[in-house]
């Protein structure tokens, strides 16, 4: 026997009254899991007044479950009077904190004015001597500043320059793709010398770099200094932040060119700076580089097949229980997978290189079904349910403006919700897609109206060539 029965059926004992009279409530409740002790925690007038429980019965119902009216307006009024209690006290401890810190800058500064008035009476020359070297520091900070500027418009003017020389747009990616690698080395193994050591009389680094002078430039900004028939750049000199900076500056320049399809520094393995890491290992520290947009295009993909818009919304009205509840169609989505690792072939091509995490990610998301559509019904008063296909992108919002169209009276003010734990759809909830709700392949909710008075004086929302076909 469930904790609803049991609650009902004594109430209609109470009142001499026979239980039969309490069937169609218990009904409700359990077709709508309300039927344990837990769930009927979350019990209230409303969802009893959605359920079309008799007034009477609502009352002596809430006060079997210890919740009438006065009890809620008590716990309500208890919680009211803890949190001002407690935004009472947030306001006084940041008043005392806010005067606290008040005192100590002030007596900071007074104390700070008595040392100033002291070393100008006992010691004027070198007062003289810390105000200069202050106004000296304030100087070297503006300088550093300037100088940082400068490097910045310094490594897009080099890498336009580079531009310029390497016409080919190929080659330019090519000479990028090795810069990228060699400043990459030198930031993971800045100890060691045979990546700081460029011999530019090699034919390969020839052939891609140093037949294009501003290649050795952009080097050199990097803090290389040139020695004979070497590049060289002394560990003292290595700035990680500069070296990162410029990495990112070839990075994105190198995708503008490729339109983020062909560019990847780690794409196949290169001897032209001596003691380079393996493939595997590069993969490994980078692959997030040229996989992230990967990633992302399949999402979009992804979102595109859910997004289609639905031709033929395949509407059904009936009375629950009168008509078996049609699934939505099984939709095939090999064609959909393959299409979607085609694109992923094509951006990225055979080798792309995967991060543990990343690659986890694309296997879990190519393996969810891609959905079309979703099967939604919504449950009216009286065991009506309107039933309609949507897209899974669709929103809470458009389907309450498609059920809209479909009411007698388009003006009434009405809600949707779901249960249990009744739940009902306002504000930001209305732009929530089914996707996002997890309603697919189907979803089901329930037709709520404000005006108690007018649910009452109605057996039907909708239009009449609907309840026809009751």
């Amino acid at each position: 026997m469930s904790y609803a029965r049991k609650i009902l059926e004594e109430i209609a004992q109470e009142q001499k009254r026979p239980v039969s009279m309490v069937e169609e409530q218990i009904k409700v409740l359990e077709d709508n899991w309300y039927d344990s002790q837990e769930a009927l925690q979350d019990i209230d007038e409303q969802i009893l007044q959605s359920f079309n429980f008799p007034k009477r019965l609502q009352i002596l119902f809430l006060q079997k479950l210890g919740k009438s009216q006065t009890q809620q307006q008590q716990q309500e009024q208890v919680q009211q009077n803890q949190q001002q209690q407690q935004q009472l006290q947030q306001q006084q401890q940041q008043s005392q904190q806010q005067q606290s810190q008040q005192q100590s800058q002030f007596d900071n500064q007074k104390m700070e004015e008595e040392i100033q008035q002291k070393l100008k009476t006992i010691y004027p020359q070198q007062q003289q001597s810390f105000e200069e070297q202050k106004q000296q520091v304030q100087k070297n900070q503006n300088k550093v500043q300037i100088q940082q500027k400068d490097q910045d418009t310094s490594e897009d003017q080099i890498i336009d320059q580079i531009h310029i020389e390497i016409e080919d747009n190929e080659k330019f990616i090519n000479a990028m793709q090795m810069l990228y690698k060699i400043l990459f080395n030198i930031d993971q193994n800045p100890s060691e010398e045979k990546f700081r050591t460029l011999k530019k009389s090699n034919q390969k680094l020839q052939d891609l770099l140093f037949q294009y002078p501003s290649t050795s430039e952009l080097l050199k900004h990097c803090q290389f200094f040139e020695q004979n028939d070497l590049l060289i750049l002394d560990v003292k000199r290595i700035d990680q932040g500069l070296l990162k900076r410029v990495m990112s500056t070839i990075q994105k320049r190198a995708e503008e060119i490729a339109k983020l399809r062909t560019f990847n520094p780690y794409k196949t393995h290169s001897n032209i700076v001596q003691g380079t890491t393996n493939n595997s290992q590069l993969y490994q520290q980078t692959g997030a580089v040229s996989f992230y947009d990967k990633l992302s295009e399949l999402k979009q993909k992804r979102d595109q097949i859910m997004s289609q818009p639905i031709k033929n919304r395949r509407i059904r009205c009936y009375l629950k229980g009168t008509q078996s509840l049609v699934e939505p169609e099984e939709v095939d989505d090999k064609e959909y997978k393959q299409m979607l690792k085609d694109a992923i072939i094509k951006m990225a091509g055979e080798e792309i290189g995967f991060t543990s995490k990343r690659k986890q990610e694309y296997n879990q998301l190519l393996k969810q079904q891609v959905y079309q559509e979703t099967v939604i019904r919504v449950k009216f008063p009286h065991e009506v349910v309107f039933e309609a296909v949507f897209s899974p992108k669709e929103t809470i919002q458009d389907l309450m403006n498609f059920l809209k169209e479909h009411l007698e009276d388009p003006t009434i003010d009405f809600y949707i919700f779901e249960a249990p734990p009744k739940r009902i759809f306002k504000g930001n909830d209305l732009k929530l897609s089914f996707y996002e709700l997890e309603a697919l392949p189907g979803g089901n909710y329930f037709f709520g109206i404000k005006d108690q008075k007018l649910e009452n004086q109605q057996k039907h929302f909708l239009k009449q060539i609907w309840i026809d076909q009751l």
